[in-house]
């Protein structure tokens, strides 16, 4: 039987994904569509996770895996840009030993050309589920790749581009991923990826996601039900929903937090969930009641910006006003919010015309945000012009993107300045208050803080019980008229007492856990920052940073 390897390639740099394992569901979904799909032997290898042939040095090496398991037909994962100098190193790879190369994801749709050059033979532009069995059926059986919609390859010298293949409407038609796919993981997958919605209806300017998928389109509720409910009867417990935006189909959402509400009571499980959303998420009270009861617990939000300049040259569609209105409204729900940000956004006339505040000012009002609304984690991230968004094509139009010789696609990360910034502001300068605000919420001390909480915790949860129990009884009684206090029976008020003081300790619990949750995932980025800070000095990127402005400068000049 032929074999068919999907890869996943490594990440350049130690980043917050590096220690969390989960796969991308996308590479997962369309290895499951290629096995059950075709007569191949398929398989899925994660580089970030796999401990099989070939693990011995920094990256896998592939002529080992190659040896012992043959893959006449490989495909890569090109999802990241930041991977792509490793995915096309693995792919000259294996043409040189020849296998058949395919690739696929955003950067590749982006940039065809390039890929072709780079060791790849044949190009998926868009949605892989049903397009790669298709080539490869038609590659095994010796038949025209010209024939199969939706790819690019080279033929005599030159690009044929097959006719594009329409986005998939019935998504309820794709098998369930199947993560046993996966080949010889390292590590255990700790957080299951879920998804039920593809594409997004907002356009913003730094995205690749509506370019590359197009608008929203939703599986069914009881489709990811199902996946829900196989998962954690195989004893999964936490789930990360990698759609853009998870209230994009209202209606479905909540059927689905119904469902998952119903399964939760029925089998007495505990399901914790983290979901994408836009902040204007709290404009739905019964959305987000639902949500809460089906364990929706923490909520990854774009901000992105607390500078109203920067948010309408990002077209989020939204005020500082109304982030810090919503952020009010989905903390009294009692989510946890990780708080994303882009620092140093380039506005539509940068260029030219200086900002009104300094660098430093504009750190600050990030994090006088941040703390003003309580904001429990963040990822602060400079701007990452990605292939194939506007936001490129804007930078490119004012010859303001570093040259790759210096500043590489394994630096489109968010970690890395790319791109000269706008005036009034160096790289070095955005560089250093990017991170600047991560390491202030990320301090080396709450590793200290973290250690300290752990045995005072029952004192912590004490105390917090007996003061969410005094707030209580003084709600009980401003509600209650004396006289009716009076006229109720002793059983009345034991069963009234046993309620609130039930509700003190659970509200004492939540309050007490989510300070040590946030000390815990501080302390894990107190590590990562310092991991992040060593990189800089291993790569020198400062010096980096000069020269490429340097360059930027000279070609200005140039007549």
């Amino acid at each position: 039987m032929k074999r068919f390897r999907l890869i996943i390639p490594q990440f350049p740099y130690f980043n917050i994904y590096s220690s969390v394992v989960m796969p991308p569901l996308g590479a997962v979904t369309v290895a499951t569509c290629a096995r059950e799909f075709t007569d191949f032997d398929v398989e899925l290898i994660d580089e970030n996770n796999y401990s099989g042939a070939g693990t011995e040095t920094a990256n896998v090496d592939h002529c080992v895996l190659q040896e012992k398991r043959p893959a006449q037909y490989v495909g890569f994962y090109g999802g990241l840009t930041s991977t792509v100098p490793r995915l096309y190193e693995a792919a000259r790879q294996y043409k040189q030993m020849g296998a058949v190369t395919i690739a696929g994801g955003v950067h590749m749709h982006a940039m065809p050309d390039e890929a072709l050059d780079s060791g790849i033979d044949y190009v998926v532009a868009g949605e892989g589920e049903y397009c790669l069995p298709e080539l490869l059926k038609c590659l095994e059986e010796g038949g025209d790749p010209a024939t199969v919609p939706g790819i690019i390859f080279r033929r005599d010298g030159r690009n044929i581009i097959t006719p594009p293949r329409p986005p998939l409407t019935d998504l309820d038609s794709l098998p369930d991923p199947d993560f046993s796919i996966l080949h010889d993981k390292r590590r255990r997958i700790k957080v299951l990826p879920i998804s039920r919605t593809r594409g997004c209806n907002f356009n913003c300017e730094f995205c690749s996601v509506r370019n590359h998928l197009g608008p929203c389109r939703s599986a069914s509720p009881e489709t990811a039900f199902r996946q829900f409910r196989q998962h954690a009867e195989l004893g999964y417990k936490s789930f990360f929903v990698t759609d853009d935006n998870f209230v994009q189909d209202l209606d479905g959402t909540k059927q689905l937090c119904r469902m998952l509400i119903d399964y939760c009571r029925s089998s007495r499980k505990k399901l914790s969930i983290v979901v994408q959303v836009r902040a204007d998420a709290a404009r739905d009270a019964e959305m987000l009641n639902l949500m809460r009861e089906a364990g929706v617990a923490t909520l990854c939000i774009g901000y992105e910006s607390p500078i109203d300049a920067e948010l309408r040259s990002m077209k989020k569609g939204v005020t500082l006003a109304k982030l810090e209105e919503y952020t009010h409204i989905l903390r009294q729900h009692g989510f946890c919010i990780h708080g994303m940000f882009i620092f140093g956004y380039p506005i539509a006339d940068g260029k030219q015309q200086p900002s009104q505040i300094t660098v430093e000012e504009r750190a600050r009002h990030y994090l006088d945000f941040i703390r003003r609304c309580k904001i429990d984690t963040i990822q602060v991230m400079k701007p990452v012009p990605l292939p194939g968004t506007a936001l490129r094509a804007r930078l490119e139009a004012d010859n303001r993107i570093f040259p790759l010789d210096l500043v590489g696609w394994d630096k489109y990360d968010g970690n890395w300045v790319c791109f000269q910034p706008d005036a009034g502001c160096t790289p070095r300068e955005l560089q250093h208050y990017a991170t600047w605000i991560m390491r202030r919420m990320y301090h080396p001390l709450q590793i200290a803080k973290f250690i300290y909480m752990i045995p005072n915790y029952p004192f912590d949860l004490a105390f917090h019980t007996a003061l969410e129990a005094y707030r209580g009884a003084i709600r009980f009684l401003r509600n209650r008229p004396l006289a009716t206090i009076i006229h109720n029976g002793p059983r009345h008020h034991f069963m009234a007492v046993g309620k609130f003081t039930a509700g003190a300790v659970g509200r004492a619990r939540a309050s007490v856990g989510r300070r040590m949750r946030n000390a815990k995932l501080k302390s894990i980025g107190s590590l990562i920052a310092k991991m992040w800070k060593r990189n800089f000095r291993k790569e020198r990127f400062y010096e980096v940073l000069d020269a490429a402005t340097r360059r930027i400068h000279k070609s200005e000049q140039k007549p």
